[in-house]
């Protein structure tokens, strides 16, 4: 059989080889279409979200969003925010750069801004120029409200009536164009103790007749050129009780180490605290009896009738001249308490008192007045040796009077 004949018997099978490739490649269409879908309904997703908070010393926000897609797509949101607030205290200044320090008067203080208020002479806060004679003192710029002003004991040895002043007493200025007076009883104010806490408590003590304005006043501002045979109790009050509270507070210190932190919590849970303060008012108010003032200026005005008549007049005794022999037995007093411990109860009596006020009184007003000629020449020519203690030459050398703690008796300080 030939090519031809063979082609020619294959030939009626032509038809049905194309049917079955046909109905394949259809089949296989299917699969492909039915892949492609499922490749659709599977498409993957991916968000991610991030936030974070943080507080640091700067305010900042920052936003990132990120999207991302593709045949297969892919969506991310990133997003990160970041707050930060800081709170700081402006210093306010109170336009104060003048005060006054008064136990009576200091001198040589030098006062210093604790503007933190933690007791301590830290760097960079601004000191004062010395007090002078009447306790003024100033710094060079305003202080701010708030602060504290207290005394630097590292310059300077602080000096009342010619002797070393160690008192820890402080003032806090609480408003602009206040007074920047430094008592004994603004240390009290500085200590968180309220005005009627103060009041009701010297009340209870049978100190009356202060305000609450006195908290404030320089205690020796109405009184210290007064007349001593003028002087009265109300006049005496505000420096009374100026100096029971220096008593007072010195020998809590003396005790505890905290008379001059004293806060009125510590103090009116202690009934000894309170005992104490009574025993103060009732002795240092002796000291300042009126009858003093006007029994020194007797003494004095008697030795001006007995002086030669070359030497003249000699000036009235001032209530400044007999608050100085006060301020020296309450000294003595504080001593004298303090080593009597443990029971902390020595008391002179009356009579110990009234003799040191006689005898310290008359030595100071000489001692304030020794550059006035009428009482040098007087001194000089008056045969005042008793009534000194010593020749007028050595008196002129002498800066105050002490009690000796241990004698009793005044002597000089040079």
């Amino acid at each position: 059989m030939n090519l031809k004949q063979k082609l020619s018997e294959y030939k009626i099978f032509v038809p049905f080889i194309i049917s079955i490739l046909l109905i394949s490649m259809l089949s296989n269409c299917g699969k492909l279409s039915q892949l492609l879908q499922n490749n659709q309904d599977n498409t993957p997703l991916s968000n991610a979200t991030t936030t974070s908070n943080a507080t640091t010393t700067s305010n900042s926000t920052t936003t990132s969003n990120a999207t991302t897609t593709s045949n297969a797509t892919t969506t991310s949101n990133q997003t990160t925010t970041q707050n930060s607030t800081t709170t700081t205290n402006t210093p306010v200044s109170s336009g104060i750069t003048s005060g006054k320090i008064i136990d009576p008067y200091i001198a040589a203080a030098v006062m210093y801004e604790d503007k933190n208020n933690n007791g301590t002479k830290d760097v960079g806060e601004q000191v004062s120029a010395p007090s002078d004679t009447e306790g003024n003192f100033s710094f060079s710029d305003a202080v701010d409200i708030g602060s504290s002003i207290q005394i630097d004991f590292s310059q300077g040895t602080p000096l009342h009536i010619g002797v070393t002043y160690d008192a820890k007493i402080k003032c806090k200025i609480t408003s602009a164009n206040s007074s920047m007076n430094v008592t004994p009883l603004t240390t009290l104010l500085a200590n968180g103790w309220t005005e009627d806490q103060i009041i009701n408590t010297l009340l209870a003590a049978g100190l009356t007749g202060l305000s609450k304005n006195d908290l404030y006043l320089d205690p020796m501002s109405d009184i210290k050129s007064e007349n001593a045979s003028a002087v009265t109790a109300a006049d005496l009050l505000k420096i009374k009780t100026s100096m029971i509270l220096n008593a007072f507070l010195t020998i809590i210190d003396g005790i505890d180490k905290n008379g001059f932190t004293l806060t009125y919590a510590i103090f009116s849970a202690d009934q000894s605290k309170a005992d104490l303060l009574k025993r103060m008012v009732n002795l240092i108010g002796e000291a300042l009896d009126p009858t003093i003032f006007q029994n020194i200026n007797n003494k004095i005005t008697q030795i001006s009738s007995t002086l030669p008549s070359q030497a003249g007049t000699l000036p009235a005794v001032t209530a400044y001249d007999v608050i100085c022999g006060a301020v020296a037995i309450n000294n003595v007093i504080i001593i004298k308490v303090l080593a009597s411990a443990p029971t902390y109860t020595y008391e002179p009596t009356s009579t110990e008192i009234t003799n040191w006020s006689n005898d310290i009184g008359p030595k100071f007003y000489f001692l304030n007045h020794k550059s006035n000629t009428t009482v040098s020449m007087g001194m000089t020519y008056g045969n005042l040796t008793s009534l000194l203690g010593t020749d007028a030459t050595t008196f002129k050398t002498y800066k105050s009077f002490i009690i000796n703690a241990t004698t009793g008796l005044v002597e000089g300080v040079k």
